[in-house]
């Protein structure tokens, strides 16, 4: 499989490095307790945790908002329904990324920030009390919710195709890495895929893997998700390179189905009873 395949993850494994010097002399969280459990709600509580403890910091997984601000407006744009994008920011963790966006966005936006660890969305949503950012227009909204991501079915809001514009910077690149054969990270995908609005949306997915190894598992698990080969696009968009490391920006969207294909696949069913 694809997943078990030795890629390179040197934009991952530099920003766990990044964190880990400072922790491990504080006889904290090691680099290599963080990256063996990166897939566990415990192991993201215990990191935002340990970064409660002294000031306060936005910790931005690969890059920050400003890197791809440019490139995310015409997302907004195009995701837009009745002259707001609903935008979905999936494993937030104690990113800007999200808030970034409600402030720098002219066109309204609806920003719903969600993440398994309740350290993390508790350290959110104080920063939010404590100095809340000015919207970028008067009706955008901005929110953080404690919930697994992989599993947001049932909850207001997040009906099928509630979203215009999903988000995830490195929280598949984490779900990887789990020792459960690509369960968790499929999940996540078929969620996003689920929540993501047909035609116009867009779900952005950002990491240092290359597209030779990226794109072809996007694909096969988009079919999965999204009902068949060909019903989910998928596209690759280089970045370029932060802190030496070369980004991707993957774009997936699905297809919009219409009622004679429908029919059809109902009638498909029928023969096959």
């Amino acid at each position: 499989m694809l997943l078990n395949r030795v890629v390179r993850r040197a934009g991952l494994a530099r920003a766990i490095a990044w964190c880990g010097p400072q922790a491990s002399r504080e006889k904290h969280m090691s680099p290599v307790d963080l990256r063996e459990g990166m897939a566990l709600p415990s192991t993201w509580d215990r990191f935002y945790a340990e970064k409660r403890a002294g000031d306060f910091r936005h910790f931005d997984w690969f890059f920050g908002y400003s890197a791809v601000s440019e490139q995310l407006v015409p997302f907004v744009r195009g995701g837009a329904r009745d002259g707001a994008c609903h935008v979905l920011d999936v494993g937030c963790g104690t990113s800007d990324f999200g808030a970034s966006l409600y402030r720098a966005s002219r066109l309204p936006v609806h920003v719903s920030c969600v993440d398994f660890s309740p350290v993390a969305v508790e350290l959110m949503e104080r920063q939010w009390r404590e100095r809340p950012p000015a919207p970028g227009h008067p009706s955008s909204t901005l929110r953080f919710m404690l919930a697994d991501a992989a599993r947001l079915g049932g909850l207001p809001g997040f009906e099928d195709g509630a979203f215009g514009l999903v988000l995830d910077k490195g929280t598949v690149d984490a779900a990887i890495r789990a020792n459960d054969g690509g369960r968790a990270a499929r999940r996540l995908l078929a969620e996003g895929l689920r929540l993501l609005r047909p035609g116009c949306g867009a779900l952005l997915q950002f990491s240092d893997e290359d597209p030779d190894a990226r794109c072809p598992w996007l694909e096969e698990a988009a079919a999965v998700a999204g009902g068949g080969p060909g019903r989910v696009a998928v596209t690759a968009r280089e970045l370029g390179e932060f802190r030496g490391v070369a980004y991707y920006m993957y774009v997936l969207r699905k297809q919009e189905v219409d009622d004679d294909e429908d029919d059809d696949d109902d009638d498909d069913d029928k023969k096959k009873d």
